[in-house]
């Protein structure tokens, strides 16, 4: 089995276009990234500013649908409550029946 290995690209000094004024890509993305380095914030406050815009993205609801909601989220959490705590009363009296079998 053999490996064939690809000849060397040219080098970027070798391009037609230096010294014309011409900005190599190499040289651009060298001074793009220092521009951005400059504008670049601090990590923390950009975070804020950018959960702040997230948070001016939320479609929030209206109070009353807020207010349907918390009521719906405070029934639910009843008849889950009252549907596991009678499952426990039953399963202990179960399991202490079949105790006192033995």
């Amino acid at each position: 089995m053999r490996v064939r290995f690809l000849p060397r690209l040219p080098e970027a000094s070798a391009t037609p276009c230096q010294g014309w004024g011409v900005a190599s890509s190499e040289e651009r993305s060298v001074a793009k990234s220092k521009a951005v380095a400059k504008k670049r914030a601090n990590p923390v406050v950009r975070y804020f500013r950018e959960t702040l815009a997230e948070l001016h993205k939320v479609n929030w609801p209206t109070r009353k649908q807020a207010t349907q909601l918390t009521i719906i989220v405070l029934i639910v959490v009843g008849l889950m409550s009252a549907l596991l705590g009678l499952l426990d009363f039953v399963f202990a009296r179960f399991v202490a029946f079949i105790i006192s079998l033995a």
